[in-house]
Parts: structure tokens; C-alpha cells; sequence
């Protein structure tokens, strides 16, 4: 297998172009990372936001044929731009036991238990300011399945959706049991938080809307996302990833229209997550479609492919969160480009290893 040589990107980046230029190409190609560029961020400092950025996007294949048009000549000095890495072995222990799986190398986490909080709300008591959605509950309901194909045990799964009397998805339920399995993990465990439904933001706080959501009172009704990562980031478990699947466009919102992920609502949700790998689905001024032919969203449908196996090109037997994320950025930006739409997932990875989702079939 190959990764990106990042050190000779970033040499090449250096030395060919100004800092004017590399602001330039941030602009025309990379806009969400643009806004993000100060007017006194030094060169060192942008080149590696530009490295980072294209290699959770998947866009590092773009900026090398900028850079090889821009100046061929610095383009052929400094490559090859990506090198060999070995596999490691397939692993095919039992899939769905439930005991943690030693047999993986030491530089993934997630090789104990593995536990998920999954969250799905279509109906929310305040309709006139979020309107009812048609996918969410069959999302969690599609996840759940295929995490328990994937060695989770159903007893370590928590599901709160509409469907679910018991545990109806109001902001008191979600964060009780949340809190409830964050404190039952072990360091090589797996905790797994994942939300489909209506995001929203207030007073410089980005939110999670559960059912009992209210926008008046925000603050009060509505579930933040810094306790929720809080909330992760205190649990023993060392393998913590959060998936969000919001703004979602099939909105039922009257004459209002679906709104769109704001710059503020995505800079929330990834700053301060150090130790956590979080997984949205779309970028900053982007709708999360639904796809209404597989009654699911398209981000969630192609994660769910990713879980299954599909991600796992390597033949590892398991597929990991950066497997995950390729599998469903080039699906979801696929997808959209075909049908004139505009859709990026975006992971935010602050994690020294890689961290095991799924197991599968090699």
C-alpha cells in the first residue's frame, strides 16, 4: 500500500510558490480552508493547513496537479509524492464475540469492546423551526445492523430514535445514556457516537436538536456538542469517534427551506476534539442530501458500504476510521457531482494511531 510523503509535499510547497500563491489556490480550490487563513498566518503555518486539509478531503491528488501546472520544474525536483508502506497481515479473528481482539497491531486502538450511542430524530415538537425529516430513524436503524455484522455486540449498542418508546431521543435520554456507556468503556475499547437529525447554533454554541428541541430556547432544550465531546473525551475508552449527519436538505420547513451547515456551526464542532475523530458529513455552507430512492442519506449509505467491507482495500479484515472516511468522501462527492450538487464529508483526526470501526471478510 502507499501513503502521501507529506515531507516532500511540503518542501514543495516551500520552495515553488509565495505565500500569496498558496493563498491564491486556497481560494479557487480549497475555500473552506481559505476562510480560514489569517492575514498574518505565516507560510509555514498555511502550508500545513493546506497538507492537512487535502489529506482528510481527499483532495491531495488536486493540489499536486496545481502544483505540477503552477511550476513543473520544483513539481519533478522534489517527488516522488507518495511511498510504499507495508500491510500489516490480514486479521481474521471471530467476528461478534465480544472479546477484545489482541492480534491487531499495537498502533490501532480500538481492540477491546466496542460500544455505540446511536441517535436518530425525524420528529421534533418544535415543527414550525424544524421541520420533520424522513431518513434519520431508518439511518440509525440501517447503522445498527451493520455495526452488530461488524463485531459490535447488540447489547453494547444504545439506539434512541422516534421508534424507540422507551428511549425517545429527548436531550435528557441522549446525554443519560451517553454518559452511561462513556463511563462502561476501558481503555481498549471502541466508543462510537453517532447523530442523524436537524444541527443548529446559538450564542456562539453549536448544537444537536433533540426531539424536545426548542430555537427559543436553544440553550435550554437543545443537546451542545461541546458536552457531548466532553462527555467522550472523559471515558477510559482511547479509541473515540463521533459521526454527525446534520443539515439534513429534506427538511420539511415550510417556506423557510432546509439551512445549510454554517462556517461557525463546523469550526465548533471540530475545535477542542484532541483524542477524537469526528466525522461530518458535509462542509461549512453545505446540505446533507437524502437519497430518497434507498430511504437514507447518501453520507450515511456510503458509510454504511464502508463498514460493511467495502473501505477495507488493503484485505486487513478490518476497516478503520481513515478507510471509512476515503470510502465515503469520494462515494458522497461522487454522488453529488453527478447529480450538480456540491456535498464533502469532513474528518477531523487528532488521533496518534488509527482507530478499528468494523470487522469484515478480507
Amino acid at each position: 500500500m502507499s501513503t502521501w510523503n507529506t515531507a516532500a509535499i511540503r518542501q514543495l510547497l516551500r520552495e515553488g510558490f509565495s505565500d500569496q500563491e498558496l493563498k491564491t489556490l486556497a481560494f479557487d480550490h480549497f475555500h473552506p480552508l481559505y476562510n480560514e487563513l489569517s492575514s498574518g498566518m505565516g507560510k509555514g503555518e498555511i502550508i500545513q493547513r493546506l497538507i492537512a486539509y487535502c489529506d482528510r478531503t481527499e483532495q491531495m491528488e488536486t493540489l499536486l496537479t496545481w502544483a505540477a501546472k503552477e511550476n513543473p520544474r520544483k513539481y519533478a525536483r522534489f517527488g516522488p509524492y507518495r511511498r510504499e508502506v507495508p500491510s500489516p497481515p490480514p486479521q481474521r479473528g471471530p467476528k461478534g464475540t465480544g472479546d477484545p481482539d489482541h492480534s491487531v497491531p499495537g498502533k490501532h486502538y480500538g481492540t477491546g469492546h466496542r460500544w455505540a450511542v446511536l441517535i436518530g430524530v425525524n420528529e421534533y415538537q418544535d415543527w414550525a423551526n424544524y421541520g420533520r425529516l424522513k431518513v434519520c430513524v431508518l439511518d440509525v436503524e440501517a447503522i445498527r445492523a451493520q455495526l452488530i455484522a461488524g463485531g459490535f455486540e447488540p447489547e453494547r449498542i444504545r439506539m434512541l430514535t422516534d421508534h424507540t418508546p422507551d428511549a425517545l431521543p429527548t436531550r435528557a435520554n441522549v446525554l443519560v445514556a451517553l454518559k452511561a456507556v462513556a463511563d462502561a468503556t476501558e481503555p481498549d475499547d471502541l466508543l462510537l457516537f453517532y447523530y442523524s437529525g436537524h444541527g443548529d447554533e446559538d450564542g456562539g454554541q453549536s448544537y444537536l436538536v433533540a426531539r424536545d428541541g426548542r430555537r427559543l430556547v436553544l440553550a435550554d432544550t437543545a443537546i451542545p456538542i461541546s458536552r457531548v465531546k466532553e462527555i467522550i473525551q472523559e471515558a477510559p475508552a482511547r479509541a473515540k469517534v463521533i459521526v454527525l449527519d446534520a443539515c439534513h436538505s429534506g427538511a420539511d420547513i415550510g417556506g423557510k427551506g432546509p439551512r445549510a451547515m454554517s462556517p461557525a456551526f463546523i469550526r465548533r464542532v471540530f475545535e477542542q476534539a484532541r483524542g477524537i475523530a469526528i466525522l461530518s458529513s458535509c462542509e461549512q455552507n453545505q446540505l446533507s442530501y437524502e437519497w430518497q430512492e434507498n430511504e437514507r442519506s447518501v453520507f450515511t449509505h456510503y458509510l454504511i458500504e464502508a463498514l460493511s467491507g467495502q473501505a477495507d482495500r488493503d484485505g486487513k479484515g478490518f476497516v478503520t476510521v481513515q478507510d471509512a472516511s476515503r470510502h465515503v468522501v469520494n462515494g458522497v462527492k461522487l454522488w453529488a457531482s453527478q447529480r450538480d450538487l456540491v456535498q464533502t464529508p469532513t474528518l477531523e483526526y487528532r488521533v496518534a494511531g488509527d482507530i478499528i470501526l468494523t470487522r469484515c471478510t478480507p
